[in-house]
């Protein structure tokens, strides 16, 4: 009985989450979903209404770095509906598939916008995804983990994601050693989402797909100048004003929407289809969304007697008596799949757990770390409350709770080369 006392609020969040997912099931809304999983939450942790929303939410909320976070949210998602507008879309599609072949194509378009850190970007390459599947040889499950997963890529080790810096400066691991104990999953990635996702179309027939013929201005109308100055302004941003105000989506903010004011300046874009794209209910139900997700991430941080809710799951599992490399992969993966952001399970759980390594009197944590960030990715995955999966699935009007059974086989492959790459890890010395 005094082990489930100890971990009474990991059990409680535990509930929450099945009451997420329940709402989901029955209501089919993950917008009134979460609603449901926050009011537990308030419920269930006796959070003061009224001192959350009127103190300590606007205090994180209306900041400059979340005013830059939801202009790149709306931004994104309106400079990918104005370039399916543009017709450019079309034109990339046709040159991705003249030189790349089908399927392999549907994972180009997610991977390419995945260098681009910015959050809901999965809602940038579906059109893309959509538009090089037009045969629809995929369902709509099939599509929106295709472009999911192949988004998610880098984030295992590119140090343009934040979460990646801050595990970084948290683990203590200098930024190239963090990088060469995690590529290799972007390859693992790679290889288990061709043969999981992409090999059974290959089969099927795939070919070059369903080629059109093209202009020779396809390549003057191709989205490549609008996605070069999104990377140009973050990268330049980043680099020669490192600690400007306003957070590290100030410069993605601009990247995008100078982008938007490139764009309609070189297309003939109708009016009324671009007054379409920035009223329209797809948008703004996409950006209350986003909203509530963020609300939800806040609830984790409202402090109580015990510290915050996240300090006190973290403190009941350390302190139930629970192996302390169980805690290592359990913690990370709660905490991705309660807050479905990278940067949240790291904030999360790499204090404990660098806490715990130094208690364990442990030198090289490299291997350590590399396990916890994996058991943390493989939860943000499954989130549903993470931005990417929730637009993906929303755009190919496929059900987020079944797109996740498509999941399970690759990320228990990439759990068990995890498990394994952590003895080679700890047998290098890395």
């Amino acid at each position: 009985m005094t082990f489930f006392v100890q971990i009474s609020d990991l059990l409680v969040l535990l509930v929450v989450f099945s009451l997420i997912v329940i709402a989901y099931l029955f209501l089919k809304n993950i917008t009134i979903s979460i609603l449901v999983g926050m009011a537990g939450m308030i419920l269930f942790y006796g959070i003061p209404i009224a001192d959350f929303f009127l103190s300590f939410l606007p205090g994180r909320a209306f900041t400059l770095p979340m005013l830059f976070f939801f202009l790149v949210i709306i931004g994104v998602m309106a400079l990918s509906s104005l370039l399916k507008e543009a017709g450019l879309v079309d034109s990339v599609v046709r040159i991705v598939e003249r030189r790349v072949r089908y399927p392999w194509s549907l994972a180009v378009f997610p991977a390419l916008v995945g260098l681009l850190p910015m959050p809901g970007g999965a809602i940038f390459s579906a059109p893309m995804v959509a538009r090089a599947d037009r045969s629809e040889r995929l369902s709509g499950a099939q599509r929106a983990v295709v472009n999911y997963w192949f988004r998610h890529l880098w984030e295992y080790w590119l140090p343009l994601y934040p979460g990646v810096l801050l595990a970084v400066e948290l683990s203590g691991m200098s930024t190239l050693s963090f990088m060469r104990n995690h590529a290799v999953f972007m390859v693992l990635a790679l290889v288990v989402g061709y043969v999981v996702y992409l090999r059974a179309v290959t089969r099927a027939g795939g070919g070059r797909g369903e080629e059109e013929d093209a202009g020779a201005g396809d390549g003057l109308r191709a989205p490549f100048l609008e996605i070069g100055i999104v990377l140009g302004v973050y990268v330049l941003g980043s680099v020669l004003f490192p600690g400007v105000r306003g957070g590290r989506y100030l410069w993605l903010a601009l990247g995008v929407w100078s982008a938007i004011a490139v764009l309609l300046v070189r297309t003939d874009i109708p009016g009324g289809k671009v007054r379409g794209v920035f009223f329209g209910k797809r948008l703004w139900s996409l950006v209350l969304l986003v909203m509530l997700i963020r609300v939800y991430g806040f609830l984790f941080e409202f402090p109580s007697d015990g510290g915050t809710l996240a300090e006190r799951i973290a403190g009941s599992l350390s302190g139930a008596g629970i192996p302390p490399v169980v805690v290592l992969v359990f913690l990370p993966f709660i905490a991705g799949l309660v807050l479905g952001i990278a940067v949240g399970f790291v904030g999360v759980s790499f204090p404990v757990v660098m806490g715990l390594l130094s208690g364990m009197g442990v030198e090289r944590v490299g291997p350590y770390v590399m396990l916890a960030y994996v058991a943390g990715y493989i939860g943000m995955m499954l989130s549903p409350l993470h931005v990417c999966f929730v637009v993906s699935s929303e755009y190919f009007e496929s059900h987020l709770f079944r797109n996740m059974r498509l999941l399970a086989v690759p990320l228990v492959v990439i759990a068990a080369g995890a498990g394994g790459y952590f003895f080679v890890l700890k047998a290098f010395g890395w």
